[in-house]
């Protein structure tokens, strides 16, 4: 039995060190997608729509995120859960979409002046520090509601939800500033 006393307390090293091997994993692979890997000289045209592609699935993402929100505060367990397997699933097209594009095309570079520059770094910086805390937590915390740890999963939900839609958000940013802004 859970209780509030124990959440700190107990370790769970198998699915922890799992959860931090695939994010880490997944962090390296965007790491040698954008930044690493020779980009072709050409083919990577066809795929222009994928930042768009990519926009729409942050925003379903943090409007899935908000309806789990409302739902769990109204006590809607089912609809909660929903919005949430949807938040994680437009997520992860999201992470295929982009790697596709960047493998595609390689890094895409701010080129904005003034005051508008140190702006987007600074959501830019924080949008990627935050996912490589966030990246894990959305998974710990799918894994607690899987296992049906209520206490837990309450717990660290509280946690993970203001950084998932945080980073969401700031993806939708992100895109703005390199179409409009650079």
């Amino acid at each position: 039995m859970e209780n509030k006393t124990n959440i700190k307390k107990s370790f769970e090293a198998k699915p922890v060190l799992a959860i931090l091997g695939i994010s880490l994993l997944a962090f390296l692979f965007l790491i040698w997608v954008i930044y690493l890997k020779k980009t072709p000289e050409q083919g990577g045209e066809f795929l222009s729509f994928l930042p768009l592609v990519n926009c729409g699935l942050n925003t379903l993402s943090a409007i899935s995120v908000i309806g789990a929100l409302f739902f769990i505060k109204k006590k809607k367990y089912v609809w909660h859960g929903s919005f949430m397997i949807a938040g994680f699933l437009f997520s992860a097209l999201f992470f295929i979409s982009y790697s596709i594009y960047h493998f595609f095309h390689g890094d895409t570079l701010f080129t904005g002046t003034g005051w508008i520059r140190p702006v987007y770094f600074f959501i830019l910086i924080t949008h990627i520090l935050l996912t490589l805390l966030t990246v894990p937590l959305i998974f710990w915390t799918f894994y607690l509601a899987y296992r049906r740890r209520w206490v837990k999963h309450r717990y660290w939900a509280k946690i993970t939800y203001p950084l998932w839609l945080y980073i969401s958000i700031t993806g939708l940013l992100i895109y703005i500033f390199l179409k409009f802004l650079s």
